[in-house]
């Protein structure tokens, strides 16, 4: 958040949520893993993209910078939002936070979150 490369990264993975969905995990993962100061190029990402299976047309609109503004806005409030922030003050990439509170669930795992979703729903219904 707040750093150009994570958001080129964070709008190419909203993208395809709704182009790929069945590849936008693996293409969070491998682009936070591969990541560094210069970050990547938009050909880079789409490379990557198509090297975990997104036909080409679809890995070229997911990162044409469709979703960079929405990012840099929900990006803009979360770093505003102090309650959102760690135990030190600062604020990592990727957090999940699930009713309200900061999670430690593997967001890379495909059944983590959803399981975590789950667990907090019935903790919910206990109260």
């Amino acid at each position: 958040l707040g750093y150009p490369q994570a958001t080129e990264i964070a709008a190419t993975f909203v993208a395809l949520t709704e182009l790929a969905p069945e590849h936008a995990l693996a293409f969070a993962g491998q682009a936070f893993a591969g990541q560094n100061a210069k970050g990547f190029t938009a050909a880079e990402m789409q490379a990557m993209a198509e090297g975990l299976g997104v036909d080409a047309k679809i890995a070229k609109q997911a990162t044409d910078g469709t979703y960079q503004r929405q990012v840099e806005a929900a990006s803009a409030m979360t770093l505003a939002n102090e309650s959102l922030r760690d135990e030190k003050g600062g604020f990592g990439t990727p957090a999940v936070f699930i009713n309200g509170k900061r999670s430690e669930v593997n967001w890379t795992d495909p059944a983590g979150v959803p399981t975590a979703m789950d667990q907090a729903a019935k903790e919910l219904t206990k109260k």
